[in-house]
């Protein structure tokens, strides 16, 4: 086995990688969760990815797993800075425009309703209605992001199997 600077092998190095990658898109998929708990939980996983990613980072330099570390650092940029921060604008103004979703709102604030209760029924009667269509819309608007996050992570997780670096790490596709 071959092995680098602080002793360690290019074999187990490839192997953290495989890993990193599988966590990064298994963090992505949960982000299509119905449930808040899963989303939130995607959001845990992306993050602890990017701790991993740093402490693997040092490690890559001078192997072909350096340009892996960048490759996986700007999937997690430009994904979560430039795609799905758009989609999720551009969902919630497609909410507001297909549903009474403004119409709901000005009820909660004219009425004065801060009754936890209150609130609660008022949006179980929306979702009851329109729950179809605001899961539709959130379909729609978050996977393009998240099927080319996921994409990222398998074009990775390919080449990381054949300990092959990233041709191009710092590309959008």
């Amino acid at each position: 086995m071959a092995t680098f600077q602080n002793g360690e092998n290019l074999t187990a190095l490839r192997d953290k990688f495989i890993w990193i990658y599988a966590i990064a898109a298994a963090g992505a998929l949960a982000q299509y969760a119905v449930s808040f708990a899963m989303v939130l939980s995607g959001c845990v996983i992306l993050w602890a990815c990017d701790r991993m990613l740093d402490r693997q980072r040092a490690a890559a330099r001078g192997t072909p797993f350096e340009s892996h570390a960048t490759w996986l650092r700007r999937t997690q940029r430009i994904g979560g800075t430039y795609l799905l921060p758009p989609a999720v604008l551009v969902m919630f103004w497609l909410i507001f425009e297909a549903t009474p979703a403004a119409t709901l709102m000005r009820d909660i604030i004219r009425n004065q309703i801060t009754s936890p209760v209150g609130i609660e029924n008022l949006l179980a009667e929306y979702l009851a209605r329109y729950g179809a269509t605001v899961n539709r819309i959130t379909y729609i608007c978050i996977s393009p992001p998240i099927f080319w996050w996921v994409w990222r992570c398998w074009t990775g997780f390919a080449r990381a199997r054949k300990s092959e670096p990233i041709g191009s790490p710092t590309a959008f596709i």
